[in-house]
């Protein structure tokens, strides 16, 4: 959705970012999540201009290596589960994701190149679009909430001493799960080739459910 840009100090990291949902409720979950599970610190953040500000703490660590995607991926989803999903502070529906992905769509910023080679074309859907109209008449159920990333890569998570840290929070918030592993199966998937998908997701203690997980996949195509 939105852009930002990233300063980074041996002991701090500034976020400049677009003043809107996204910048406030990185700080609102960072400063809920804080105590549950490995997230930085917030310093302090103000707004001016029509940019959002936010100086945090830096977590120190290494990036997932190819070897440990999977296993780390599991445990990610599940240390998002065991933080609960009493009092979380932000909730994202589905009507407002499609309400994003069709602003992106009305900006010109729904790219057909960077996607998956079957979402458009002559086995896909005409244009991003066709593809919005799709996602509108077949939306699910959300009926699996869970506290979830909302853009769970491997590169939004590090590997500090402690655990797992997870950072750029902007959709964290209570929504449904699959979420979460449809982004999260395509980024492992990326990255290490083809895989049990049903098997991980089994592994990991959730239900599989392939419909859900495409809906998810491609609504993140709009983005």
């Amino acid at each position: 959705m939105s852009a930002s840009s990233v300063l980074l100090f041996p002991e701090m990291v500034l976020k400049v970012s677009e003043d809107g949902f996204e910048a406030d409720n990185e700080v609102k979950m960072m400063r809920f999540l804080e105590g549950k599970l490995i997230v930085p610190e917030v310093y302090a953040y103000e707004k001016e201009g029509g940019k959002a500000y936010l100086l945090m703490s830096r977590l120190k660590g290494e990036t997932i290596p190819q070897s440990r995607m999977q296993e780390i991926g599991k445990e990610a989803l599940l240390l998002l589960e065991s933080a609960g999903k009493e009092l979380i502070p932000s909730r994202i529906e589905l009507r407002t994701r499609l309400s994003w992905a069709w602003e992106n769509i009305e900006k010109g910023e729904a790219d057909m190149e960077n996607c998956e080679p079957e979402t458009y074309g002559k086995n896909g859907f005409r244009d991003p679009m066709a593809l919005w109209d799709w996602l509108s008449e077949n939306a699910p159920a959300e009926d699996d909430l869970t506290l979830t990333h909302g853009d769970l890569c491997l590169n939004n998570l590090i590997l500090t001493k402690e655990g797992i840290g997870f950072f750029d929070l902007g959709k964290c918030a209570l929504t449904d799960r699959n979420q979460d592993i449809a982004i999260l199966l395509r980024d492992i998937r990326h990255q290490t080739g083809i895989f049990d998908e049903e098997k991980f997701v089994r592994e990991a203690g959730f239900a599989y459910d392939k419909k859900k997980i495409r809906w998810y996949h491609l609504l993140d195509e709009l983005f």
